[in-house]
């Protein structure tokens, strides 16, 4: 088996070496920090309403500068460059141009479970 032969058979599955041994973390966050409905750290937003959670990317969208929540208005906004975003992630206004990235996430009986590759 050779590293041609085995780039070979990464890109005949659609993914390139580069892609293969990208990183991935585990981030473990309790259920119990989202006892207000609200959670931030410097990578995530949570949000918790009712049984419904959301996983929000907290870098905005339009150049990575990091979100903050704007509990009075009910929004999202990026202090750089003024873009602001729904709790939801859904874009309002501003430079982004687009939504919050939303993370895919699991449960399981006392913890959040995301997944980031970097």
């Amino acid at each position: 088996f050779s590293v041609i032969s085995g780039a070979g058979l990464l890109s005949a599955y659609g993914r390139s070496l580069k892609d293969f041994f990208r990183k991935s973390t585990i981030h473990r966050i309790s259920l119990s920090k989202l006892s207000s409905g609200i959670y931030s750290d410097k990578r995530f937003i949570i949000f918790r309403k009712d049984k419904q959670i959301t996983v929000l990317s907290r870098k905005c969208p339009h150049l990575g500068c990091e979100l903050q929540i704007d509990e009075h208005r009910g929004q999202i906004a990026c202090p750089c460059h003024g873009s602001r975003f729904k709790l939801t992630g859904k874009y309002i206004g501003g430079p982004a141009q687009k939504d919050m990235s939303l993370f895919k996430y699991k449960l399981d009986s006392k913890n959040i479970i995301i997944t980031t590759v970097e």
